[in-house]
């Protein structure tokens, strides 16, 4: 099945197997596979929602899942076409079934331009938006503990216009560390569960030693790094 570059892992209900999600080329459609204890995938459950990936740089963008496995988002970066629009970028906020594999359609969040990471916080009442390149770099947040899509979109904050970043990723310790593609720091949002700039954006967080950072990180499933 061809697929873009989007993979993520997510608990299924049972609390022992496991869905592997991935995302088709030139269609909206999600495949997730059950890998049950002995490694054996199943018959991928495909939903057909979202916004079309195009085969082009359409491919380019991160999946990630909620810690708790509830919500997912893809992003779509590069120059995106559909039917009425040109865009740069497109964010796709989503539901997620653990017990069935269903993945369902919130709604669209605005981009700005070259969106590439995504995360959400450990308390999974956030959502970090990273945007990439040689211009209009930055990231922002969004408050996704209403529940509403249009009270989600107005809560719409900008954390940092930071430049070269990345994508970003739980740690261990609860923060959440993104990285700066030729810059010699990790950058770290130091309370991801607050709302706005009381999170703590911190540009230059853990210097690598004289190494120079690239755009991502370990593909890690959030929810075994959530908490400290």
């Amino acid at each position: 099945i061809p697929t873009t570059e989007k993979l993520v892992g997510v608990a299924h209900s049972n609390g022992c197997d496991v869905w592997v999600i991935a995302h088709g080329v030139n269609n909206n459609w999600f495949y997730a596979w059950l890998v049950d204890r002995t490694g054996t995938p199943s018959a991928p459950v495909i939903s057909k929602v979202g916004n079309i990936h195009p085969g082009t740089t359409g491919k380019v963008g991160y999946l990630k899942a909620s810690p708790d496995g509830s919500k997912l988002v893809a992003v779509i970066s590069g120059e995106y076409l559909n039917t009425t629009t040109t865009r740069s970028a497109v964010v796709d906020l989503l539901s997620f079934n653990k017990l069935t594999g269903e993945v369902g359609f919130i709604g669209e969040l605005p981009a700005d331009q070259r969106e590439y990471g995504a995360s959400f916080s450990p308390d999974n009442s956030k959502l970090y938006v990273v945007r990439s390149g040689n211009n209009n770099e930055g990231c922002y947040q969004y408050d996704l503990s209403s529940g509403d899509l249009a009270t989600i979109i107005s809560t719409k904050t900008y954390i940092s216009n930071d430049s070269q970043l990345g994508t970003a990723q739980i740690g261990p310790d609860g923060k959440l560390y993104i990285t700066r593609n030729n810059v010699s720091f990790l950058a770290a949002v130091e309370n991801p569960n607050a709302a706005g700039v009381a999170c703590g954006y911190n540009g230059t967080a853990v210097p690598l030693a004289g190494r120079i950072g690239g755009l991502g990180l370990p593909n890690n499933i959030d929810a075994l790094s959530k908490n400290p």
